[in-house]
């Protein structure tokens, strides 16, 4: 991870700590609205490259019951440098999960899974500014996910390797 004080201030803006893991959280309660049992470990990663990519973002399909499989394959061009994505984010994400789990906005459980915390959180975000979007995203993000099948398939359809 990159010191705060050699960090461009658009990459420190961006990729603010507090911002990703109120995005990873959206998610996780996005997958535990479908999935009780939580969210896995390795599908945390796939959430921010997917969300903060305005390009994807702004094609994700609007149900979640679109196949995630029939979807990437009609928007091939979305899979392009998304490997790079997931792997360039991979310490962003690491510094959201450390703030998220230290702010108590999500725990991991006994079997590695992210589950909600009792906390409540509201973002005092206007409701169509970008971070509002990719909150909304995210927690579509996360039901798409726990509809899309198991994590070495969704890593798979992205073009991942886990």
């Amino acid at each position: 991870m990159q010191e705060w004080g050699k960090r461009s201030i658009e990459v420190a803006s961006l990729f603010n700590p507090a911002f990703c893991s109120v995005i990873i959280r959206e998610s996780v309660k996005g997958f535990q609205s479908e999935q009780a049992e939580g969210m896995s470990y390795p599908l945390v990663y796939l959430v921010l490259p997917i969300v903060l990519h305005k390009a994807t973002r702004d094609q994700l399909p609007v149900a979640i019951t679109t196949k995630m499989h029939s979807w990437i394959n009609q928007n091939k061009d979305l899979k392009i440098r998304f490997a790079g994505r997931v792997r360039d984010l991979n310490s962003i994400t690491k510094e959201g999960l450390l703030y998220g789990l230290q702010a108590e906005l999500f725990l991991i459980d006994n079997q590695g899974r992210f589950k909600l915390t009792s906390k409540k959180i509201k973002p005092n975000w206007k409701p169509e500014s970008e971070p509002s979007v990719c909150s909304k995203k995210a927690g579509f993000i996360g039901r798409w996910l726990a509809q899309a099948g198991d994590p070495k398939t969704i890593f798979h359809m992205w073009g991942v390797k886990p």
